[in-house]
């Protein structure tokens, strides 16, 4: 088999192996694949298929490199730009360990094909996604860090690229959020008096 052929194999023999999300986002209320989740089994399926996997990390990007350990020509690369996350309380080597494990994660969701969130209603109100739309691009000056987080989360870059469940998802940790935190909302209040 070609490193194509052996990469798709490896992604219907993870599909197959009925993987269970250990990691759990609190402040955007979803579950997601952790490397713990999926690694192991890769690993197996790899060593099985004769593939052999390295990742790099750069300034700019994360890249999974894959090769086909019978022909050492045959390498497939996956790249995932880095995305600017700051979380308090971290040294500079946890916010690097952080980005690097971000990082390796999605480049195997990628290379493999993972579906981070599966959680799509196929039921959306259009109306409600609307709203949604229009109340994350009128407050999402309020909610910087935690959308960045939570496109990069959901491997996107921008608000378009989600899906409609997780922009309404997202709307509503906003409203929870402002709820919860007074200061927020008087902000936010402030903030659509102006605009009126």
């Amino acid at each position: 088999m070609n490193i194509y052929e052996k990469i798709q194999q490896a992604r219907v023999e993870l599909q197959k192996s009925g993987l269970k999300k250990s990691g759990h986002n609190k402040f955007a209320g979803f579950d997601y694949f952790e490397l713990k989740d999926f690694l192991p089994r890769v690993n197996t399926i790899f060593s099985e298929l004769k593939l052999f996997s390295k990742f790099d990390l750069t300034e700019n990007e994360g890249i999974l490199t894959i090769i086909n350990s019978e022909n050492l020509e045959e390498k497939e690369t996956f790249v995932t730009p880095i995305a600017k996350i700051e979380t308090k309380g971290q040294n500079v080597l946890q916010q690097i360990g952080s980005t690097h494990t971000y990082l390796k994660r999605y480049c195997y969701y990628n290379a493999l094909e993972i579906i981070a969130n599966d959680d799509f209603e196929s039921t959306i109100d259009k109306e409600e996604y609307e709203k949604a739309i229009k109340a994350i691009n009128t407050f999402h000056q309020f909610f910087e860090r935690e959308l960045s987080d939570f496109l990069l989360i959901n491997n996107a870059k921008q608000i378009a690229d989600l899906e409609p469940f997780q922009v309404i998802k997202f709307k509503k940790f906003m409203h929870k959020k402002a709820k919860n935190d007074s200061e927020l909302a008087k902000k936010i209040k402030k903030f659509s008096e102006k605009g009126e």
